[in-house]
């Protein structure tokens, strides 16, 4: 077909709707550039873009299988960002999801002694006794950390934090 014939016959239709119906890979690759996307705004704790990006795409539970099966919820516990834990919690993010080793966002924070984000989390409702896949609750994870000096207090408060709820 000349590509005066295929402008014609395409006369009206937006060039991206036509390109997604002709090559639906093409939006799996939308759909991955937004969630990067996505996850840069949460590495970098930007919690309105974030929040722009979520009513936009409605991304809250979307599995990044290139990072370890997380979503953005684990990925906003593994940076440390407690504010955008708490927005993509009120956004309805499911804290039980099991990411890779069945670790929950409950249990990264609770690895990396990020007590802030383990007490955003468990106001928000995350259970304390939910186990991985080798059998682990955050308090086992927390305490099968290594010890270094820079997260040793992070860990000591995250302990404390878990066994409060606990009682």
């Amino acid at each position: 077909m000349a590509l005066r014939e295929w402008i014609e016959s395409h006369e009206g239709t937006p060039l991206c709707d036509w390109t997604v119906e002709q090559n639906p890979a093409i939006e799996e690759q939308l759909a991955h550039q937004r969630l990067l996307l996505l996850l840069s705004f949460i590495k970098f704790g930007n919690v309105s873009q974030v929040e722009r990006a979520l009513k936009k795409w409605n991304y809250i539970d979307i599995i990044n299988s290139h990072q370890n099966k997380e979503t953005a919820l684990i990925a906003a516990c593994r940076e440390n960002k407690p504010d955008v834990v708490d927005l993509l919690c009120r956004q309805g993010a499911n804290i039980e999801y099991h990411g890779a080793k069945g670790w929950t966002a409950l249990h990264w924070a609770s690895f990396h002694g990020f007590s802030g984000v383990v007490e955003k989390l468990l106001d928000n409702g995350a259970c304390i006794n939910v186990t991985s896949d080798d059998g682990h609750t955050p308090l086992v994870v927390v305490g099968r950390a290594p010890w270094d000096s820079t997260k040793r207090r992070g860990r000591k408060e995250v302990v404390r934090l878990l066994r409060n709820r606990a009682s």
